[in-house]
């Protein structure tokens, strides 16, 4: 049984409005903390939000991303392992986002110029990760990256002087799309 206020059934939740962008900016904040408690408790706030309001985080991709794929290569393994969580499943939604029913479309650009400019101070796990999501937003928007190409050029022919066999082989794939 419910407990009652003046006669009327109190519903918990009730009447409780919650400002995803204001407690957005707060967590991207955090994720860019030196503590990892700081930063894990922000991710995991950031996947709860991916569950619960995922449509209110396409205005912060170039936010969280900027922040996010340089936590993909922290010292702190809990800090990567959920930072890889999280990263997948934007991912995950930026690929889907179409299918859902929304009002605000995603804008690439600015998340592009953001790829490309966290790739040239980045390690190769976070350069993998921006090579992804420059391959999804081909995928999704090409214009969008085709808009930007000489920075996505110099990029991927960064990539190709890279020893890792992995970031290459991603590298090539999307100059592979963009020819």
């Amino acid at each position: 049984i419910m407990p009652s206020r003046d006669g009327e059934e109190y519903i918990p939740g009730q009447d409780v409005h919650l400002d995803f962008s204001d407690i957005l900016n707060i967590l991207v904040n955090n994720l860019a903390s030196s503590e990892p408690e700081i930063q894990i408790l922000a991710l995991q706030w950031l996947n709860s939000i991916l569950t619960i309001a995922p449509s209110d985080l396409i205005p912060f991709y170039t936010k969280i991303l900027s922040v996010l794929l340089k936590l993909l290569c922290d010292s702190n393994s809990t800090v990567a392992d959920t930072a890889h969580m999280v990263n997948d499943k934007l991912l995950i939604l930026c690929d889907k986002y179409d299918d859902l029913e929304n009002i605000t479309p995603i804008t690439y650009g600015p998340i592009v110029n953001s790829l490309t400019l966290q790739f040239f101070d980045s390690e190769v796990e976070a350069k993998i990760a921006c090579l992804d999501w420059l391959s999804l937003i081909y995928q999704k928007a090409p214009d969008e990256i085709l808009a930007h190409n000489d920075s996505m050029f110099l990029t991927l022919l960064n990539s190709l002087s890279n020893k890792d066999s992995h970031l290459i082989e991603k590298a090539l794939s999307l100059l592979q799309k963009l020819c």
